[in-house]
C-alpha cells in the first residue's frame, strides 16, 4: 500500500468485471469501480490497516463495466517488517451478492411473517370480543331459563346449552 498498488490475479479482475491489466492495480482504480457511496469507507480501512496493526474485515459494493452491482466481502491479514511496520496486507475478496441478495429476501418474509402474526392477533381479540358478547347473553338467558318452571327434558337442555356456552368462554 506504499506503493499505492495492489497485487491482483486473474480471479480478482474477474470478480471485478475487469479485464486483465497486470500483475497489479493503483488503489485509486479499484476505487473507482467501488460504489460512490463506499468509496471513503474503504479508503479509510485501507489507510488504517497500512499503519496500524487492526483486522482488515468488511464488504463493500462494487459495479463492474457492464453496471451490475456487486457486494463483496474482503478479509486481510498485516504482514509486519522487523521494525514492526506494516509491510502489506494479504487477503481475499469474495462475492457476497447472492449472499445479500437472500439475507434481503430472508428479512423482507420474516417482515411479512410478523405482519400476519399482528394481524391474526389483532383478528382473534377482536373475534374473542365479538364472539364474547353474546355468548355472555347465551349464557345469561340459559341461567334465567333454567330459573323456570321446566319439564325434566327442558332442564337437561337448558343446562347443556349453559354449560357448552360457559365452556366456550372460558376458551375465549
Amino acid at each position: 500500500l506504499t506503493h499505492k498498488r495492489l497485487e491482483w490475479d486473474a480471479i480478482m479482475y474477474r470478480l471485478h468485471g475487469l479485464e486483465i491489466m497486470g500483475p497489479s492495480v493503483t488503489v485509486d482504480s479499484w476505487l473507482n469501480i467501488i460504489d460512490k457511496n463506499d468509496q471513503l469507507y474503504v479508503r479509510r480501512l485501507l489507510t488504517a490497516s497500512a499503519q496500524q496493526s487492526i483486522e482488515l474485515s468488511f464488504d463493500y459494493r462494487c459495479v463492474d463495466h457492464v453496471g451490475k452491482r456487486h457486494f463483496h466481502r474482503i478479509r486481510g491479514e498485516q504482514i509486519i517488517d522487523e521494525k514492526g511496520k506494516v509491510k502489506k496486507i494479504v487477503g481475499t475478496v469474495i462475492d457476497v451478492s447472492e449472499t445479500v441478495k437472500n439475507e434481503k429476501h430472508l428479512r423482507h418474509e420474516h417482515e411479512k411473517a410478523e405482519q400476519a402474526r399482528s394481524a391474526k392477533t389483532a383478528f382473534l381479540a377482536n373475534m374473542s370480543h365479538e364472539i364474547r358478547t353474546p355468548m355472555n347473553g347465551v349464557v345469561g338467558a340459559a341461567d334465567i331459563l333454567s330459573k323456570a318452571d321446566l319439564h325434566d327434558d327442558q332442564a337437561k337442555y337448558t343446562n347443556m346449552i349453559k354449560s357448552s356456552a360457559t365452556g366456550l368462554l372460558h376458551i375465549l
